[in-house]
């Protein structure tokens, strides 16, 4: 039974609720009365009409008119806009692309597709895209020439540098595929040394591969059978970010952790500040800056001297295991937790567990790498995965086999001199350059070195897509196809355990006057004389040579193609860390903060600065307003902006000896005191009118210090915030 007071209430509500009803009413009967004399003035039409009022025209694409209204179709690809190559599914409707999806059956990926490969055709319909090859005339103007015009000019410039090849780079920011061969056969045939790839730049995975080349003699990333591994420790690591390993590990996560409930893997993660990877992982564990190889040192001690290792790998497939033991003797538990913040009982739980959890993997990347002492870290990971005797066995790491591609026809090298060590290329004599898929007057370290060294160059080629930094100072531009327009194989830099490649087919006709940059280097070298090493009619005919062992009705059909076999690649004997490589990091600055640039997963090819969505998508992960996604910011804890008197938002300068940058300050849990975090990405005096003069380039204050392995390091500075 219902009490009085409560019924009084529920007609006290009935009748309020009526009351509503009745005001309601009221405003719909006087609104369709004003709807006539709203109509009449500007801005004040229905919805409705706004709608109906757009063209039912579509914009024009070069091959619609071959489709049917209505028409649609699904084509296998790859994505491009980063090194993985991720197969992909393009929704293609009347000649256009309207989705991009992941495709099953290609190995880095399994269906899925990351933020940068929805993007792929963001970057296709870009308003700022080269349209066809440009001539410099100086002060900024570029004038349309045909491309005829632009070779001719080209040969003719090269001819007259062939007589000193050495003054001649060729720069081409890939590391797999046949593109890449196909620059590095004409840098072979016009004869210069001069020849650099991805594995070049300051923020590659250079560490990994030279370590990789030391350890086992095999120049590739290691692989990872992370699907059926038991436990995962990452040691500084983007895996759930953007990185080499990142979807493969994002859709192997579920199946480690629940697809076997009595047998649930372990991820943890171990890193100075609390990541985007962190808050993914079972376990976060924080390290001191800079001390990943303490940290490794110690569990590698802790493994031994428990003779937790696999006694007879190490004895037969390994060699200087005495020397690399009796190296990590110093580094007990103590001695680490002092210099890393570890927790000593947390060292030997760690070795423990690894041991007691086979098959299990120690994972470092390319974020994990870019200091000075790089090489060391990398291949400390590669001796504790060697200790744990998880090599070529399942749920372990894996060197992944060759890949039998038909070769094409031998030629001789005419190269003759030394290779000029990048790093010095600004400071060398060389005056012709041809640039593919490189921005150094950006994403390099010192990057006003390259800027004057380019400006001064007496012939510059570019054949990127977009007006990036690197572009604007050329001579000629002959734009290449983006990624969904181009033929091409897809050879993935990523840790997949086993062999595998996409192919890049063009899913829509050329939006415009471009051209495939492996046609442009056939070209001109029939033009300079080589019809002998150039034989081939176009590159896809090049690269369907070199494909000719495979079934390619097959890898068409399903756009990747897997080794059958799927095993791991032979090594005669793996050789531990040589004590003599050991090293601290080296730091530039009288700064009391560490500098610690980072790209988050919106990192594209170029940045990705010019793709509005990736910038929000990078803004909203860090917890800020979309309408600040294109700000740089100074990420710290929250103790140091107490410390400098800083409140969010507030903009500051970021500087040291070499300058400064401006950027905002986010105040961020889990930063260590003596840390600034700065996103990559943001900066570009050019790049189209996105990316243009928004934000800050945290490379314009990094200095030039060489890492082990090379290359520029990244984490070498130490700066100072100053209030504006």
């Amino acid at each position: 039974m219902i009490s009085l007071k409560r019924r009084n209430n529920i007609d006290d509500k009935r009748e309020g609720k009526a009351k509503v009803d009745l005001k309601k009413r009221e405003l719909i009967k006087n609104s369709i009365k004003l709807a006539p004399i709203l109509s009449l003035i500007p801005g004040c039409s229905s919805c409705e009409e706004e709608i109906y009022s757009l063209s039912s025209e579509k914009p024009y694409v070069p091959g619609a008119e071959r489709w049917h209204e209505g028409e649609e179709k699904y084509l296998k690809s790859a994505c491009g806009q980063c090194q993985v190559s991720c197969g992909i599914i393009v929704r293609v409707v009347e000649g256009r692309a309207v989705r991009v999806m992941g495709n099953p059956k290609s190995s880095p990926n399994r269906g899925i597709v990351g933020p940068k490969g929805l993007t792929s055709i963001f970057a296709l319909y870009d308003p700022d895209r080269i349209k066809s090859p440009l001539i410099n005339r100086g002060k900024g103007i570029w004038e349309e020439i045909s491309y005829s015009d632009a070779i001719n000019i080209i040969s003719e410039k090269l001819k007259e540098k062939l007589k000193e090849p050495n003054k001649i780079a060729i720069l081409c920011g890939r590391q797999k595929g046949f593109i890449k061969e196909i620059f590095e056969r004409f840098a072979q045939v016009i004869g210069t040394p001069n020849f650099y790839d991805y594995s070049e730049k300051s923020f590659s995975t250079r560490a990994i591969l030279y370590a990789m080349r030391e350890s086992f003699g095999v120049f590739d990333l290691p692989g990872f059978d992370l699907e059926n591994t038991r436990y995962i420790l990452s040691v500084g690591s983007a895996i759930f970010e953007t990185t080499c390993h990142g979807l493969m590990l994002s859709r192997s996560s579920y199946k480690i952790k629940y697809g076997v409930p009595t047998q649930r893997a372990k991820i943890l993660h171990v890193d100075h500040f609390y990541s985007h990877t962190a808050s993914q992982a079972d376990e976060f564990i924080q390290v001191k800056f800079g001390k990943y190889h303490i940290f490794l040192l110690g569990i590698a001690h802790q493994l031994i001297k428990e003779g937790k290792y696999d006694k007879d790998f190490v004895r037969e497939k390994t060699q200087g295991f005495d020397d690399f033991a009796d190296f990590v003797k110093d580094f007990a538990p103590q001695r680490v937790e002092e210099e890393t913040g570890v927790l000593s009982k947390d060292i030997v739980r760690i070795s423990r567990e690894l041991w007691y959890s086979r098959p299990s993997v120690v994972i470092v990347d390319e974020r994990s790498t870019l200091f000075t002492n790089g090489l060391l870290i990398s291949s400390l990971s590669l001796s504790i995965n060697a200790l744990l005797g998880n090599i070529n066995k399942p749920g372990g790491l894996f060197l992944v086999r060759d890949i039998s591609f038909a070769p094409w026809k031998q030629i001789n090298s005419n190269i003759k001199g030394n290779k000029i060590d990048f790093s010095q290329l600004p400071d060398s004599d060389v005056d012709t350059l041809l640039i593919y898929y490189f921005n150094p007057v950006y994403s390099e370290v010192e990057n006003s070195r390259w800027r004057k060294f380019i400006e001064k160059a007496d012939f510059v080629v570019s054949f990127s897509p977009f007006m990036d930094e690197t572009s604007y100072l050329a001579d000629i531009i002959i734009p290449d196809h983006t990624p969904l327009e181009r033929f091409e194989d897809a050879q993935s830099l990523s840790s997949i355990p086993y062999a595998g490649f996409g192919l890049r087919k063009p899913v829509v006709t050329p939006l415009f006057n471009t051209k495939n940059a492996g046609d442009v280097i056939i070209d001109i070298g029939k033009k300079l004389g080589f019809e002998d090493e150039f034989y081939f009619d176009n590159f896809e005919k090049a690269v369907r040579e070199r494909l000719k062992n495979f079934d390619l009705d097959l890898l068409e059909k399903d756009g990747w193609w897997e080794d059958p076999e799927k095993k791991g690649k032979d090594f005669n004997k793996f050789k531990f860390t040589d004590p003599k490589m050991f090293e601290e990091p080296k730091w530039v600055g009288e700064g009391d903060l560490y500098l610690f640039p980072y790209k988050s997963i919106s990192y594209a090819e170029g940045s990705g600065a010019n793709i509005p969505f990736l910038m929000e998508l990078s803004a909203r992960l860090k917890g800020v307003p979309a309408y600040m996604a294109y700000e740089t910011f100074c990420e710290i804890s929250s103790s140091l902006a107490e410390k400098l008197k800083l409140r969010n938002f507030e903009d500051v300068y970021i500087s040291n000896e070499k300058g400064k940058i401006k950027a905002k300050v986010l105040i961020r849990d889990g930063i260590p005191d003596d840390v600034v975090l700065v996103e990559l990405g943001k900066g570009h005096t050019e790049f189209g009118g996105f990316a243009k003069g928004k934000g800050a380039n945290p490379r314009d204050i990094i200095p030039l210090v060489k890492s082990q392995a090379g290359n520029a390091a990244l984490y070498v500075a130490r700066v100072k915030i100053e209030k504006i």
